[in-house]
Formats: structure tokens, sequence, C-alpha cells
């Protein structure tokens, strides 16, 4: 097997020219379905451990479906997953616990929502999406303001700018941490092995996860040139009545856009879920009428464990092992594994789909909010190209490629990432690189 061949820049090259093709054959991915207003916690070591000393009474612990009722649990729960450099969702059942991370923390302004932040980094490299959005705040919409957003209302299409509410903004709390920082648990100092991000909800509306029936009314009933339909935003359900009141809604709706739009590839994200039935049930039935299911390799492990499987993420021959396993428990077409290093798919061959380009562009974008901080703008990304490539990634790819060469029914596809040691801003970098997939569906031929 060779080695991995740099086409970064030819793909980046190319994508303008892509671009103006798909927007003269108006052709547009749909995104959904959650939106809401991030409030950013600035990460201060100091500060955070300032906190463990005054409420970390026991040792930390994953807490029973990450349920935060005090500044207690806030402590306990989020330094089980610092000390470890894991992301995680975590549920706010406490409105006080908000009143005082918000004394604590400085804060910042962000766009949440997978569809939402997908929508975004989709129009600063020029591609208008539709979207569906559960928050039309003014500050939310202001975050989409200009980069070509369309939603519906009242059966027609308008956009983002037009739609906004004056009902206050739907807030989730994300804490993003540090490589190489150091917290102090219990008396001992922990060194934090790798950048990431907590997620803390206080939102009852994504528990109910409303789908207006006249977005779904509008794709059904007229025939658009749709490239793509990103699923997201099952996660913070957790009643298993709603969400399988969602899957029945959902699934005679896909069927039915998909007779209008037979080309249109469904890409089901995954996420951490506060009720881990509730993903079971999602990705039963939503998962087989995806043409691909997204996730990161925490995500996957989690997955695995589930099945009774440990599973080494350093590992090559583990990581497509627990994919094959994934796959064949919920008849999967294909998955896409996004990662610090590397991204990668396996599956059923996409005819007329360049995969390899929707990973590279993934990781670009990803790369390029890492690195600034922002939805990259097409000479954003260009800069982001003297970034190094990713040596483990390089020596994972191979791997994956070589074990997987004998596969008669799937192909392996993987691309090492651009390696940034500490990223600037960790926050929505998978949300972007899922926007920077679904390229090669908007430029398929």
């Amino acid at each position: 097997m060779g080695q991995y061949l740099d086409r970064y820049a030819d793909y980046l090259e190319k994508l303008q020219e892509e671009v103006t093709r798909g927007q003269r054959e108006e052709r547009r991915p749909l995104v959904g379905f959650c939106s809401n207003a991030d409030v950013v916690l600035s990460w201060d070591a100091a500060g955070y451990n300032r906190i463990l000393q005054k409420y970390l009474h026991t040792r930390p612990d994953q807490g029973r479906n990450g349920q935060i009722a005090s500044m207690e649990d806030f402590a306990r729960i989020s330094s089980w997953y610092i000390t470890q450099g894991i992301g995680g969702n975590m549920d706010i059942s406490n409105a006080g616990v908000c009143e005082e991370l918000l004394e604590i923390f400085q804060t910042e302004p962000a766009l949440g929502g997978t569809g939402a932040q997908a929508a975004a980094a989709l129009g600063a490299v020029g591609i208008p999406a539709d979207v569906h959005l559960t928050d039309r705040s003014r500050p939310v919409c202001a975050m989409l303001s200009g980069s070509g957003v369309m939603m519906i209302e009242n059966g027609m299409r308008i956009p983002v700018e037009d739609c906004q509410e004056n009902a206050p903004p739907i807030y989730h709390f994300i804490l993003q941490f540090q490589k190489d920082d150091i917290i102090e648990v219990g008396g001992r100092e922990f060194r934090i092995p790798c950048s990431n991000r907590l997620i803390l909800f206080y939102d009852p509306i994504h528990r109910l996860l409303p789908i207006a029936e006249d977005y779904c009314r509008y794709y059904e009933n007229a025939s658009h040139n749709l490239t793509s339909y990103l699923l997201s935003g099952f996660d913070a359900v957790v009643d298993v009545s709603v969400i399988e009141e969602r899957l029945e809604m959902l699934s005679g709706h896909i069927t039915r856009l998909r007779q209008r739009n037979p080309h249109m590839v469904c890409y089901l994200e995954g996420a951490f879920y506060l009720n881990p039935e509730v993903k079971r049930r999602v990705m039963g039935q939503l998962g087989p009428l995806a043409d691909v299911v997204g996730m990161n390799e925490e995500e996957l492990a989690e997955a695995v464990a589930e099945f009774g499987q440990d599973m080494d993420l350093d590992d090559a021959g583990q990581v497509l092992d627990g994919i094959r396993l994934y796959s064949a428990r919920f008849g999967l077409r294909g998955i896409v594994l996004h990662t610090k290093d590397y991204a990668m798919y396996y599956g059923k061959p996409m005819a007329g789909i360049d995969m390899e380009q929707g990973l590279t562009l993934g990781n670009l974008m990803a790369a390029t909010r890492a690195r600034t901080g922002r939805y990259g703008k097409l000479h954003d990304c260009r800069e982001s190209l003297a970034l190094p490539l990713s040596e483990r990634g390089k020596a994972f790819a191979q791997k994956l490629t070589e074990l997987a060469e004998q596969d008669e029914e799937a192909v392996l596809i993987a691309v090492p990432s651009r390696y940034i040691e500490h990223p600037w801003y960790t926050i929505g970098l998978g949300d972007t690189f899922t926007a920077g997939v679904q390229i090669c569906f908007f430029s398929a031929h």
C-alpha cells in the first residue's frame, strides 16, 4: 500500500468552481433540526481549580445520565471528563447552577446546534443551505445572517434574517478545556491529555424536538434540487415516547422527500445522547434509512461498549472491527468517523460521489475553525494548508486502508487531518467537519 497522497490543495482549488456550478444549478443542502445560542464559558485552569476546591468532595465520576442538579454535581462530573480529555453532554436540572456558572466564568456568545452550525460553515465557503431552526431568536438569526441561509415560514422559503422572533434564546453552556493545563483533584495534579469541550444543557425545548409541519410539507410537495439532508439534534430528547413519535413522522417524511429527490444523500450525525435508549431507537429506525451515519471516535467507543466490547482507539484493527460491528447491528450503509488525527469513510461505494473530497474539506474546515475560532472563508482555509498533516493520522490512515483491502462489499477511504497541537477553539469542530463532508454531495455529478 502506497503512502497517502495529499490532495488538500487540489480539492480547495476546485471548490470555487464547484460552488459556482452548484449555485447556477440551484443545488442546496438541507440541514436540521436544532439551533440555540451557545454561551461559551472562558476556560481558566486556576479558576476551575478553585471550583474543585470548593465543590469537589468525592472522587470524580461520570454521573447518572450526566444530570447536574448542583455545583457539587458539576465539579464531580466535569472533572471526570476533563481529567481524561473527553468531550460530552450533560443536562442541568437546576437554574441555580446556570446562575452560578455565569457568575464564575467570563462568557462569549456563539451559535449552537449541529444543523445551524453546518449552515453557517457552508455559507462561509459560498454554499447556501436551507435550514430548520428551533431557536429563531434575534441573536441566533443574526449569527446566520448574510450566509444565504433560507428557511420555511407559512409555506414560503425566505431568508433567515426575515424569520427572527422576539422570544428569548435557548441557551447551552460550552466549557472548552486546553491540553496540558493542570487541574487538581483530591490533592493530586492531573495534566489534561487532550483539548476538548463539554456541553451543558438547560433546555426544555429540545427535549421535545419540535419539527415544523410546514417545513416538512414544503419539501415533500415540490421538486427541489436537494443534494443532501443532514439529520441531527436528537440527543437532548430523554422521553422515549417523544422520540418514537418524531421517528415515525421523520421516517415517512424522508421516504416522501426521496421520491422528489432520488439523488439526495441522507446523512445522520451522531452525538452524546442524554438517554442511551433514545440513541438506540434513533439508530434503529433512521440508521438504515440514512446513506451515511457520522460520529466521532468517542461516540464509537461508547456504542461498542454497549455491545460488551472494549475498544482501543489507538489500535486501527479494533477501530475497524468496532465500525463493522456497529454497522452490522443497525444495518448501516456507511459510517464516517472523524477524529483529531484523521477522518474515514467505511461502507458501500457511493456512485458519482468523491468521499475523499468530503473528508478532506471537512478536515480542512474544522482545522480552520480550530485555528481561527470562526467559520472559515476560502482564504482562511487556504491559510490552513500551511498546517502539517498529523503524523499519527497518516500512519493510522495507511493501516486502516491495508486492513480493509480484502473487504469485497465495502470501501474504506481515510484522510489524515491538518494537525494543531493546541487548538485556539474546540467548539463546533465536529459540526464544521460535518458541514464540509456535505460538499462532496453538493459537488456530485
